[in-house]
């Protein structure tokens, strides 16, 4: 058997290698094709029907703070939001449970609607920074979408056992609700109260599939071949293994093949 230090400096080169080639692809001008993503597209489509009944869009990025993986991801999808709402002069509405996020959201919502032409959309009283106490958090941005029979909500970050509250807010109200979490648990309830939900590393992909940046685009597709490779070694040495297990110790062409065709890096 190899050390483990060994298998995960390879595993490290082989997503390594792939990140860098299909990034220096992209960028070449090699055409990059992402599956349709529903709850992505529906993004513009919610923000529209939001506009047409003359109602506020909402926002919320959920419990992590600035330095989650998670909340970035969901900051970048915000950023799409905001620009259709510039877009359509639309109102929009965000609810924060951390204040490093606070200032962060704030700066990008007041720049986009500059690069849009309309400074003038951008209402600083518009953006909440409610509490870092979960239940808090979740009635304050309940209650505005109660108070302000907000037309579309974006629930997208680091959700726990406040999701049903905020979904079920928006559907007392009508709204057309899209969700996004990498939060197991809270993904069944999204999918029952929602119109749209992003699953897992759904979320993660939203920045590249909005923005169709070539670096980030390559690196999606390079993750996930990456991933692929990845999936049939482990398939491949567990069936080796099986085998060799069941086989016994006189199967030595299993372990040949263990040992030639993995180069023992699932042993």
């Amino acid at each position: 058997m190899t050390d483990a230090p060994i298998q995960v400096l390879l595993l490290f080169l082989v997503l390594s290698v792939s990140l860098l080639l299909f990034i220096y692809l992209a960028r070449r001008g090699q055409r990059i094709e992402l599956r349709r993503i529903a709850g992505l597209e529906s993004m513009d489509e919610a923000v529209g029907r939001a506009t047409e009944l003359g109602r506020p869009v909402l926002f919320t990025t959920g419990l992590e703070p600035l330095n989650s993986v998670t909340t970035l991801a969901a900051i970048a999808a915000l950023t799409r939001v905001c620009r259709v709402c510039a877009k359509y002069n639309t109102r929009l509405i965000v609810t924060l449970a951390e204040a490093d996020v606070y200032t962060l959201v704030k700066d990008a919502c007041q720049q986009i609607c500059a690069e849009e032409g309309k400074p003038e959309l951008y209402r600083e009283e518009d953006i909440y920074f409610l509490s870092t106490m979960q239940f808090s958090y979740a009635s304050g941005t309940a209650g505005i979408m109660q108070r302000e029979q907000v037309g579309a909500a974006f629930f997208f970050g680091a959700f726990a056992a406040e999701s049903l509250i905020l979904s079920e807010a928006g559907n007392q109200i009508g709204a057309i609700q899209v969700a996004a979490t990498t939060s197991s648990y809270q993904i069944p309830f999204f999918v029952a109260s929602c119109d749209y939900t992003l699953i897992g590393e759904e979320l993660f992909a939203s920045s590249a599939y909005l923005t169709r940046d070539p670096s980030q685009l390559g690196s999606l597709l390079g993750q996930d071949l990456a991933k692929i490779a990845i999936l049939i070694l482990v398939v491949a040495g567990s069936t080796l293994a099986t085998l060799w297990s069941v086989l016994g110790p006189e199967a030595t062409w299993v372990e040949a093949l263990l040992s030639g065709l993995l180069g023992g890096v699932l042993l």
